[in-house]
């Protein structure tokens, strides 16, 4: 199941899509304008699905969806448009903004839960998705605490391995990353070096 907000000013649509989402076992939060719409998304961070009116009081259902991808940056977040105004230059306009599907007005039972199942779908993956990237990052910080702590030429930042071997850092950290020289001159380094005269 999954919280899915509901935003449009018709009462009937409303109480008819509350309906079949809760048959569904989905959790319904419901705001009959715009306005509302973009309080509750700010206020409820367990929300992840929107289904919005295209025209409605306050904030419209296109002005919605650039907030919400925009300026809320709700990731992940599926976001369905209805409407009664179909057209080729308003479904672009819709997508553009950031709906990820359009249902027409009246809707059809069956192809509303369709849409919902695949905008499930779409949330899990982009959940496991931010998952993966998250774990990454701390892996990848644990990572260059480590490699700070390994001796590097103190020119060009090579680490220097228990046997005996020189290797870049770029191919094990971040771009950023630059290990602190604490180490011997690596053998490349060694021969572009000045020779050293003997103190007399």
């Amino acid at each position: 199941d999954m919280k899915i907000l509901v935003a449009d000013d018709d009462a009937v649509i409303r109480q008819l899509l509350e309906r079949n989402l809760t048959s569904w076992e989905h959790e319904v939060v419901l705001a009959d304008n715009g306005d509302d719409a973009k309080r509750l998304l700010v206020e409820d961070s367990s929300l992840r699905m929107a289904i919005l009116d295209w025209q409605m009081p306050g904030m419209d259902g296109f002005q919605l969806c650039y907030h919400i991808r925009n300026e809320l940056n709700l990731i992940p977040f599926y976001i369905i448009l209805i409407t009664s105004r179909a057209g080729r230059g308003n479904t672009i306009e819709g997508f553009k903004c950031g709906a990820d599907e359009f249902l027409p007005k009246p809707f059809d039972k069956d192809i509303l839960r369709a849409r919902i199942d695949a905008g499930i779908r779409a949330v899990e993956q982009q959940s496991y998705l931010v998952k993966c990237i998250r774990n990454l990052e701390r892996n990848a910080a644990r990572l260059e605490l480590i490699l700070a702590q390994l001796p590097a030429c103190p020119q060009c930042r090579r680490i220097h391995s228990d046997d005996h071997r020189w290797f870049s850092v770029k191919a094990l950290a971040t771009e950023d990353f630059t290990p602190t020289p604490t180490g011997p001159l690596c053998p490349k380094c060694a021969k572009k070096a000045p020779a050293v005269s003997p103190e007399e």
